[in-house]
């Protein structure tokens, strides 16, 4: 993760210690992908926005597939990659307290969070 080799991301790991252990990939993970939002938008949880419907449209913002694809990933460089282009088809706008954690604590508990959240708001894609 080409975020390890930034000075800034280093800066952020050790102002972060005072607060307890902070496990340097998944933060790197995290700061790659808030790297490219925006703008925080805390109207609804990150899965929840990305199930929400197009303006216009009653399909979900990020489609059934893609997201079920995602759900899939268990590597931290696809995670990556994954997520900025999420990131960037929401517009950079996100919630980013969910955004992170997620992010952050990756795992099959937080998959099935986000598959709740995600068809709650995208019911045409279940």
């Amino acid at each position: 993760m080409d975020v390890a080799f930034v000075p800034a991301f280093h800066r952020l790991r050790y102002g972060l210690l005072n607060f307890g252990y902070v496990d340097a990939e998944r933060l790197a993970l995290v700061a790659g992908v808030l790297a490219h939002v925006r703008n925080d938008d805390p109207s609804l949880r990150f899965a929840q926005q990305m199930g929400s419907p197009k303006e216009g449209s009653d399909h979900a913002r990020i489609s059934g597939l893609r997201f079920r694809r995602l759900l899939q990933i268990d590597d931290r460089d696809e995670l990556l990659t994954a997520m900025v282009r999420v990131v960037r088809l929401l517009g950079g706008s996100v919630d980013i307290p969910s955004l992170t954690k997620g992010i952050y604590w990756w795992s099959q508990e937080t998959k099935k969070g986000w598959a709740f959240d995600y068809y709650e708001k995208a019911q045409n894609e279940a």
